[in-house]
């Protein structure tokens, strides 16, 4: 079985907040790292998306977008067995919108 993560602002909102599973706790961690941003979180200045990538052509910086996901799921996150990453910037907003899918969970 397979999840995909989207963010797209509503992220945490179509996500059960709790978990009464592995699985469901590895779904909203990763929905937490996409829906943060580095140097937001108190305690945790680590977590989430490097937002020094604004404002420049997304065919510059997708593959360091996905390098940054691989990295903070590493970090954070190590239980997620992660799948294709995809970023994309055609939506009307002007915003990247960025799929994560995660093909599994590491046991134990």
């Amino acid at each position: 079985m397979s999840w995909i993560l989207k963010n797209n602002g509503k992220i945490l909102e179509d996500i059960c907040l709790d978990p009464q599973t592995v699985e469901e706790e590895v779904l909203i961690n990763g929905a937490i790292i996409l829906d943060s941003y580095l140097k937001s979180v108190t305690l945790i200045r680590g977590l989430g998306m490097n937002t020094d990538r604004l404002h420049r052509p997304v065919n510059v910086v997708a593959n360091e977008i996905v390098a940054n996901i691989h990295d903070q799921f590493e970090q954070y996150e190590p239980r997620a067995i992660l799948g294709e990453i995809t970023v994309d910037a055609s939506n009307v907003q002007g915003m990247m919108d960025i799929t994560v899918e995660i093909m599994g969970v590491k046991k134990g």
